[in-house]
């Protein structure tokens, strides 16, 4: 979803995250939390997780949790914190190999 936001909001006619979610029929904070995980979480964390399909590994990837990741400063601790996540869920993410 928060690719399609963002995609959305390129376009020339389109000025606010407003106009976004009133097209969408969401708030406005939802898009500003989608698209800002998108410019804060590393590029192949959220390639990674685009093609999640498991419903137990997204629901342990929380918003709660991804915000909390986007806002650390330092990419370094941003991968540290990822990897912890990966480790509580195990085998089901040996798809995503994330240099720390």
């Amino acid at each position: 979803m928060a690719r399609r936001f963002q995609e959305f909001y390129e376009q020339p006619s389109v000025e606010t995250y407003a106009q976004v979610a009133e097209y969408f029929g969401v708030a406005r904070p939802v898009v500003s939390v989608h698209v800002a995980l998108l410019k804060g979480l590393p590029r192949d964390f959220v390639e990674w997780i685009d093609g999640v399909d498991d419903p137990e590994v997204l629901s342990r990837l929380s918003m709660r949790k991804m915000v909390a990741v986007a806002r650390i400063g330092d990419p370094e601790e941003q991968r540290r914190e990822i990897a912890a996540l990966i480790e509580e869920l195990g085998g089901r993410l040996l798809g995503l190999q994330l240099e720390v």
